[in-house]
């Protein structure tokens, strides 16, 4: 009698935000060296994109790249992003320096869905005039749940031949909220994949290296300026640790692309 091989958990480990800071980049780089960041999201409309699209024209082996679209800038510092098209064509989508806004609710309240599918097709298209091969689209911050954006975004994937970031529906779903709570990005990310049941899940990481740029990464409610920026380096040494392969590895768990 043949046995029937047990269910599996695949598994996509996501690193976001590439093009915000060199040391974002430069973070993302060595994660995918490592072998366990495989799938990296661009911010192309953020401020270190040229310097993005310089380091992964040419990907690593066996990485892709998505369009981390992005209609909001979240950092109260200096640290800013703005459109890609005219700031006339996405004007509900703006502060009034011509940054994005801050938040997801403040983009609810005031703006315009067009707008924000129009922007994420530039920056689609901005991406790829820079020689980037995009595979997949996901979202920055999750804009997501705004009424009908999920339709409208997985239709725009389709229309650009991307996969779509299904988070949420039953595919590519986001691993379970940790049983065990640390600062130490290891101890969580083991305790999300100890809780998680087979199937196919997306773990999202946004590593970075301390530098000056990643002490800009604050958010208004935080007492430590430099929290985010700390937590970001603690992910790219938790990715790049061989023993956080082998782990996987021991478990039958194998980091897949977006397919």
């Amino acid at each position: 009698m043949s046995v029937r091989p047990a269910p599996a958990l695949h598994l996509i480990i996501r690193g976001d935000d590439a093009g915000a800071t060199h040391g974002t980049n430069d973070a993302l780089l060595a994660c995918a060296r490592a072998g366990l960041v495989r799938n990296i999201g661009v911010m192309a409309c953020a401020p270190a994109f040229d310097h993005a699209a310089l380091l992964f024209r040419e990907p690593p082996p066996g990485v892709v790249l998505g369009l981390h679209a992005t209609v909001t800038s979240e950092w109260v510092s200096s640290l800013r992003w703005g459109p890609v098209l005219p700031r006339s064509a996405v004007c509900t989508l703006l502060e009034p320096d011509g940054t994005f806004l801050r938040s997801t609710q403040t983009l609810h309240e005031q703006a315009d869905h067009n707008q924000i599918i129009a922007e994420v097709r530039a920056q689609i298209h901005k991406a790829r005039a820079a020689g980037l091969c995009l595979t997949y689209l996901d979202t920055h911050m999750a804009f997501t749940w705004l009424p009908g954006m999920k339709t409208r975004l997985h239709e725009l994937a389709l229309e650009e031949g991307l996969v779509p970031d299904q988070a949420g529906t039953g595919i590519h779903q986001r691993l379970p909220n940790a049983t065990v709570t640390s600062s130490d990005p290891g101890v969580e990310f083991r305790s999300r994949i100890e809780a998680a049941a087979p199937g196919d899940y997306v773990a999202v990481f946004h590593p970075a290296f301390f530098d000056n740029d990643a002490m800009l990464m604050r958010r208004s409610d935080s007492c430590d300026p430099d929290a985010v920026g700390r937590q970001r380096a603690a992910e790219a040494t938790f990715l790049t640790d061989p023993a956080t392969a082998t782990w996987l590895r021991d478990r039958g768990i194998v980091s897949s692309v977006y397919s």
